[in-house]
């Protein structure tokens, strides 16, 4: 298990459970005697008991490279020497599924980058300036003749498929511990020893959440205790995090005391005393790299600049389109509200010129009822001047309550009637009485005198009594009238 130091407590987990990568390997289909002239490998010394099997497909792979990946993973000479043989006889599955083994790894051997066999490696405590890779060869079963047909035409389906290039390699490796790499862009590269006093730089490695820089210098993985323990094909090259070993940069550097690169002030953001001297030895290299470093930046601070203003430019042309819309809006929102002003306007008008005529209206229906009524008051014997005054005065009474008014008028007349009449005999019987001297008053005229006063006394008589019971009925009737008013 990976030692985990007091300064790492608040990544301990991701320190035990990160002890294995996946990484993609360069696949050489096939090794033909043109690529062994070429590149001057010894097949001979790869493993032969199998080579001619007609039921064995033949797969050779750069399992992985010395340098820093893309991943700041480092792969020294040493530990990659120390483990090269760690592959041999390990599973080739599908996917780094463990169940789906379709073959292994037969042969693993270090070579250079010329392809030349590495018989021997001397640990003087130095990385060496070249790179060098871990070739392995590796077998797929081809099942033929096997009881299991689907099986084979799996197989013979998958080799196929490797041939056109379908397929690529993933190689599996665990870890034991690891140590750091410093990268200065002017002082080179150097590894220090991971240990209680140094454990704080691991918070700063990209695997484990950090910016993969340390005062000005880049911090890389250096992995130890290597063990590779099997490859995988996979239909992609490697997951986003993988390692992609054709992109090694080189990487040489040694182990350097704490004093070297002075790791007990690192903490205090400030570089070594010590460097003083190579930096008076390197100024012309300094000022060579400094220039490259301002062209540089420069050029990127041109792209940055273009890019912003392209960035603006788009901002500004969107900012005109949303202003364009708002300013489409309100002129609409204007528009409506005018509208809808005028709308409330144009109803306001209406409503007041509907009042109007149904005021008119009412005035004109109130004027044919006053017509209508004068009319029938005058048919029933009532001068119009009088009818209008009645009309007037009762406007208010409904249409049964004036049919009642008229019955009362009717019998009014009637009564009216009756007593001139009775007047009118009056008066031609005092004519008789005028004209008739006391001489020749006699029994007869007397006894017609006196049939007339009963006839013209019972005559009044009745016609009072009439009258005054019309007279009450009239008043009780004014009386409901008002009351209802």
């Amino acid at each position: 298990m990976i030692p985990v130091y007091q300064s790492e407590k608040s990544i301990e987990s991701q320190i035990l459970s990160n002890n294995k990568i996946l990484a993609s390997c360069q696949i050489i289909p096939k090794i033909n005697k043109q690529k062994v002239d070429t590149r001057k490998i010894d097949v001979s010394k790869l493993s032969l008991a199998s080579e001619f099997d007609k039921d064995l497909y033949h797969l050779y792979t750069i399992m992985v490279s010395t340098g820093i990946n893309k991943n700041d993973d480092v792969f020294t000479c040493r530990e990659l020497w120390t483990a090269k043989d760690t592959p041999v006889d390990k599973p080739l599955n599908l996917e780094h599924q463990p169940r789906e083994i379709k073959g292994h790894i037969i042969e693993s051997r270090m070579i250079s980058d010329q392809y030349e066999d590495v018989e021997e490696f001397e640990d003087d405590g130095e990385e060496d300036d070249e790179t060098y890779h871990l070739l392995t060869g590796g077998v797929i079963y081809k099942h033929l003749g096997s009881i299991d047909g689907e099986l084979e035409q799996e197989c013979a389906k998958l080799i196929e498929e490797i041939d056109n290039g379908e397929w690529f390699v993933s190689m599996e490796c665990l870890f034991a511990d690891f140590d750091y790499a410093l990268i200065h862009p002017v002082f080179g590269k150097k590894y220090v020893q991971r240990n209680d006093s140094t454990a704080f730089l691991t918070k700063y490695l990209r695997i484990y959440g950090g910016e993969g820089h340390y005062n000005s210098m880049k911090i890389g993985r250096v992995l130890k205790g290597l063990l590779f323990s099997g490859k995988g094909l996979v239909k992609n090259p490697a997951n986003p995090n993988s390692i992609i070993l054709n992109n090694v940069e080189k990487f040489s550097g040694s182990y350097a005391s704490l004093n070297d690169i002075n790791v007990n002030n690192i903490g205090d953001d400030n570089m070594s005393d010590n460097f003083e001297a190579k930096y008076a030895e390197a100024q012309n290299e300094i000022m060579e790299l400094k220039e490259k470093l301002a062209q540089a930046d420069q050029e990127q601070y041109n792209k940055i600049i273009q890019a912003k203003d392209a960035e603006i430019a788009q901002l500004n042309e969107t900012i005109l389109a949303i202003k364009k819309k708002m300013d489409e809006k309100e002129e609409k929102d204007k528009e409506e509200a005018a509208k809808k002003e005028d709308d409330e306007k144009c109803k306001a008008a209406l409503e007041t010129e509907l009042q109007s005529c149904k005021a008119e209206i009412l005035q004109l229906k109130t004027e044919k009822i006053a017509i209508d009524r004068v009319s029938v008051l005058v048919s029933a014997g009532v001068a119009k001047a009088d009818a209008e005054q009645l009309v007037q005065r009762f406007a208010g009474v409904s249409d049964e309550q004036f049919c009642e008014l008229v019955e009362l008028q009717k019998k009014l007349m009637n009564i009216t009637s009756a007593s001139e009449v009775v007047e009118v005999k009056e008066e031609k019987e005092e004519e008789v009485v005028a004209e008739t001297t006391e001489e020749e008053t006699n029994t007869e005229v007397l006894d017609t005198a006196e049939v007339i006063d009963d006839a013209a006394l019972s005559v009044n008589e009745e016609s009072a009594d009439e009258t005054n019971k019309v007279c009450a009925s009239v008043a009780e009737w004014v009386n409901s009238v008002l009351k209802n008013k």
